[in-house]
């Protein structure tokens, strides 16, 4: 699989978070370097981040259509917050 090349195949919505992942002591993305297209041969979401002149897909939603997310429904978190929300989710 190349780098961005992802698929989550069970995301819905209504029930699940999409968040976004950042390095320790990095600045979190712009989230006006992210876009949402719908790939034309699948018809699922794709999330796209643009760096530069260039646009690189980063994961792509199954079954999610246009619409239902924007980029404003992303949360970002740096890596050092992972281990407590994995806990908060584990051992609650």
């Amino acid at each position: 699989t190349a780098f961005g090349d992802m698929t989550i195949t069970d995301f819905n919505p209504a029930e699940d978070n999409l968040v976004m992942f950042y390095p320790s002591g990095a600045t979190a993305p712009d989230p006006a370097d992210l876009s949402f297209t719908v790939d034309a041969t699948s018809g699922n979401l794709v999330l796209n981040q643009t760096v530069g002149p260039d646009s690189f897909p980063l994961i792509e939603l199954e079954g999610v259509g246009a619409g239902e997310i924007t980029v404003a429904d992303i949360s970002f978190a740096s890596e050092d917050q992972i281990d407590p929300m994995i806990e908060a989710v584990v051992f609650p």
